[in-house]
C-alpha cells in the first residue's frame, strides 16, 4: 500500500504517528489509487490544525499532497481548512502557488491587509510568475476595482450577460486569474459561439494541468447547451467520484442537464445514476416516478396491435413508401378512428401524394380530435399554401397567367416568407416576358433559401436571356462553393447556359468556341438529348459525321427508351442520308408516346427511302421496280397532306 495513503481504521487513530494522520487528510496522493480515510470528513478547524501542525514530512512528495489537499478544501468551499494545509505547506518550502491560493483565500474572507502582505511577497520574490500577476488581478478587483466587480455579477444576475461580460473583459484585459473568480470570467464571457469555444478550451486546459475537478464541472455546464447531452451526463456521473469535486454545485449541474432531457421513459436511467449519488433528493424521487408511469404507458399502448401498425405507417411514410405507408394507416384507423396520430399523418401521405384539399379534411379531423394541439392547425395552413400553388402552377401550364398570379399571391398570404411562392410567381411574370419584375422575385426567394432549386433556375434563364450569362454562371459558381455537397445540382442549368453561348458563337461564325461550349454542356448533362443533338448537328456540319453519330449513340446507351433521345438521334440519321437507321431509331419509340413531329419525320423518312430505292433501280435499269417503289412512295405521301407529294410525282 502506498505510504502516501495508510488506511487507518478509527479504533487505532490515536495510535497513528503524524505522518499516517497527515497523509490520511490528504486524499488526493500521486497514484490516486486509495479513497479517502473517513477521518478526512472531519470538518472541525481545531482537528485539521492539530493534524496539520503535527505532520513532519517524510519525502519530496509531502508538499504536493499538502497542495493537493488544500486545493480539494478550496474546492469545497472550506477556506479555512484549506488555510491550514496552506500555512503548514509554507513552514516547508516558498512557492508562488501557495502565496497565491493563500492571498486568494484572504480576499474571499475579507482580510484585505493580510492579502496585500502575500501579494507583496509575491511580488518581491516572484515578480514575473502568473502566480503574482494572478493575485494582482484579484487584489484589484477586491479593492479599487470592486464596485466594478460587484456590478458585473449585477448584470449577470439579471440576465444582462453581454453587458456582465463586457465589464469582466476590461477588468481582465490580458487573462483571468485562476481559481473562483477565473471560472466566473469564462461562464460570464461565453456569450457568443466564439467566445464560448475558447472558454471551453482554457476551462479544458485548467483541468487537464492542475486536475482540478471545478474546471471540469464549469467546462461540462458550457457544454451543456451544444454537446452531445448523453456525453454530458456521463461526464456528470465521473466527475461524482472525484474526491475534490463540489458536491452541491454538481448535484445542481448535473439535475439541470437531466431537466434539459425529454420527459420519456428514455430517461429513466440517467435520474437512476443520479439518485445513486444523491438519494435524497425529493425532485428526483417524485420524477422518477412520473417516468416510471410514463414507461409502463408506453409498454402497454406498444403492445396495441393499431399502435404498432400506426408507428409502422409513419416509419414508410418517412421514408416515401407511401403505398406500405397507406395501408399500415388505414389498417390502424380501422381500429384507431379518433387516433390524431393516425388521423394527421393519412392528412401527410395525401399531401404528398399530391391531393391537397383532401389532405386538409383530414387535417382537420386530426385539429377536433386533439383541440389542444398547434400542430394540426399549422398542417392546415400547410394544406391551403400548397393546394393555391398547386392551382397556380395548373393555370401556368394553361397558359392562364393572371389566373395564376392571383392564385400564388393568394397562397403568399396564408405563407408570407415561403420561398416556393415568390418562385412561382417569378415563374408567372417570366412567362408573360415580365422579366424586370420576375428577376427580384427569385432574388428574394433566394434570400429566404439560398438553395431554392425553382428560384435559381429562373434565375439562371432570366440571365441568360438577358444576354447576362456570366452572372449567371457567377451564380453557380457561388452556390456550388456554399454548398459543395451539392455541386452538381445545377449542371443541367449550367449545360443550358453552354447551349445558349454556342448558338451565339455559331451566329458569330465561331464554329470552335461553340464545339467547346457544348463538348463541355455534354459532360455537365449527358442525357439531355437536344444539347448532344446541337453538337451532333455542328459536328455534321464541320463533316465530321463519325464523329455526330457517336455523340448520339452514346446518348442512347445511356438512356435506351428516351423518346426524345431517340427522336434527336434519328433527325441526325436522316439528315446523313441514313433512312433505314434512321426508321429502326424511331421504331423504339412507342405509339403511345410519338408527338406529330415523331410520326412526320417517320412518314418523310421512309418516302425518302423509296425514292432512294427508286433512283438506284432506275439507274440499274429495273424501271418497273422503281415505278412501284416511287408509286408507293406516292400514296404514302396522299395520306399524309403535310409531304411533298408535287415532289413524288414529278418522278413518278
Amino acid at each position: 500500500m502506498s505510504k502516501h495513503f495508510p488506511f487507518l481504521p478509527m479504533a487505532g487513530w490515536k495510535d497513528a504517528t503524524n505522518s499516517q494522520k497527515m497523509a490520511a487528510c490528504c486524499p488526493l496522493g500521486k497514484n490516486h489509487a486509495i479513497p479517502p480515510h473517513p477521518a478526512c470528513l472531519r470538518t472541525d478547524p481545531g482537528w485539521v490544525v492539530e493534524c496539520a501542525s503535527s505532520y513532519q514530512p517524510e519525502n519530496s512528495d509531502a508538499g504536493a499532497d499538502l497542495l493537493r489537499s488544500a486545493r480539494m478544501w478550496e474546492a469545497k468551499d472550506r477556506p479555512d481548512l484549506a488555510r491550514v494545509m496552506l500555512e503548514k505547506l509554507l513552514t516547508i518550502e516558498s512557492n508562488p502557488e501557495v502565496l497565491f491560493m493563500l492571498g486568494s483565500i484572504e480576499l474571499r474572507t475579507g482580510n484585505i491587509k493580510l492579502a496585500g502582505e502575500y501579494l507583496r511577497r509575491l511580488e518581491q520574490h516572484y515578480p514575473q510568475n502568473p502566480n503574482t500577476l494572478g493575485l494582482r488581478s484579484l487584489y484589484r478587483v477586491n479593492t479599487t476595482e470592486k464596485q466594478a466587480l460587484a456590478n458585473a455579477r449585477l448584470m449577470a444576475r439579471a440576465g444582462n450577460t453581454k453587458e456582465a461580460a463586457k465589464i469582466m473583459r476590461q477588468l481582465f484585459p490580458e487573462a483571468p486569474p485562476p481559481g473562483e473568480v477565473g471560472l466566473e470570467y469564462y461562464q460570464l464571457v461565453s456569450n457568443t459561439a466564439k467566445d464560448q469555444q475558447t472558454a471551453k478550451s482554457a476551462l479544458d486546459k485548467l483541468y487537464r494541468d492542475t486536475g482540478e475537478a471545478r474546471y471540469r464541472l464549469a467546462w461540462l455546464k458550457l457544454q451543456s447547451n451544444q454537446g452531445n447531452k448523453q456525453t454530458i451526463l456521463q461526464g456528470y456521473e465521473s466527475l461524482a467520484a472525484a474526491p475534490d469535486v463540489n458536491r452541491q454545485k454538481l448535484r445542481e449541474s448535473w439535475w439541470a442537464a437531466i431537466n434539459r432531457l425529454a420527459a420519456a421513459p428514455a430517461t429513466l436511467p440517467w435520474v437512476r445514476r443520479y439518485l445513486k449519488e444523491f438519494p435524497n433528493d425529493q425532485n428526483a424521487i417524485e420524477y422518477l416516478a412520473e417516468l416510471q408511469q410514463l414507461h409502463e404507458k408506453a409498454l402497454r399502448i406498444a403492445n396495441d396491435p393499431a399502435v404498432r401498425a400506426r408507428q409502422t405507417g409513419i416509419v414508410f411514410l418517412e421514408q416515401g413508401q407511401l403505398e406500405n405507408a397507406q395501408r399500415e394507416l388505414q389498417n390502424s384507423l380501422a381500429k384507431r378512428p379518433n387516433d390524431p396520430k393516425v388521423l394527421g399523418n393519412i392528412g401527410l401521405l395525401r399531401l404528398r401524394q399530391g391531393v391537397t384539399k383532401k389532405a386538409k379534411g383530414w387535417f382537420q379531423r386530426a385539429a377536433r380530435a386533439e383541440p389542444g394541439s398547434n400542430k394540426w392547425r399549422g398542417l392546415i395552413r400547410t394544406a391551403n399554401f400548397w393546394s393555391q400553388m398547386k392551382q397556380a402552377d395548373e393555370l401556368l401550364e394553361a397558359g392562364k397567367l393572371a389566373e395564376a398570379q392571383k392564385s400564388v399571391r393568394q397562397a403568399l398570404s396564408i405563407e408570407p416568407n415561403n420561398a416556393d411562392g415568390f418562385a412561382l410567381l417569378g415563374n408567372i411574370l417570366a412567362r408573360g416576358q415580365n422579366l424586370a419584375g420576375a428577376e427580384p422575385l427569385y432574388r428574394e426567394a433566394l434570400r429566404r433559401d439560398a438553395g431554392n432549386t425553382s428560384a435559381m433556375r429562373g434565375l439562371i434563364e432570366l440571365l441568360s436571356r438577358n444576354g447576362r450569362r456570366d452572372e449567371a454562371q457567377t451564380l453557380i459558381a457561388e452556390f456550388r462553393q456554399n454548398n459543395p455537397k451539392e455541386a452538381n445540382r445545377f449542371n443541367e442549368s449550367q449545360a443550358s447556359l453552354l447551349r445558349d453561348e454556342a448558338e451565339a458563337f455559331i451566329s458569330a461564325h465561331s464554329p470552335s468556341h461553340a464545339l467547346l461550349a457544348l463538348e463541355t454542356a455534354v459532360q455537365l448533362a449527358p442525357r439531355d438529348a437536344w444539347i448532344r443533338y446541337d453538337l451532333a448537328n455542328l459536328y455534321g456540319n464541320l463533316g465530321l459525321q463519325t464523329l455526330s453519330r457517336r455523340v448520339m449513340a452514346e446518348g442512347v446507351a445511356l438512356t435506351p427508351n428516351d423518346p426524345s433521345m431517340n427522336y434527336a438521334y434519328a433527325l441526325v440519321l436522316t439528315a446523313q442520308e441514313r433512312e433505314i437507321e434512321a426508321l429502326q431509331r424511331l421504331a423504339r419509340i412507342p405509339l403511345s408516346t410519338r408527338s406529330s413531329a415523331m410520326n412526320e419525320l417517320e412518314t418523310r423518312t421512309w418516302i425518302k427511302l423509296r425514292i432512294r430505292q427508286a433512283t438506284k433501280l432506275q439507274a440499274g435499269g429495273r424501271r418497273d421496280e422503281a415505278i412501284r417503289m416511287l408509286l408507293l412512295a406516292e400514296q404514302r405521301a396522299a395520306d399524309k397532306p403535310k409531304c411533298d407529294q408535287t415532289s413524288v410525282r414529278r418522278l413518278v
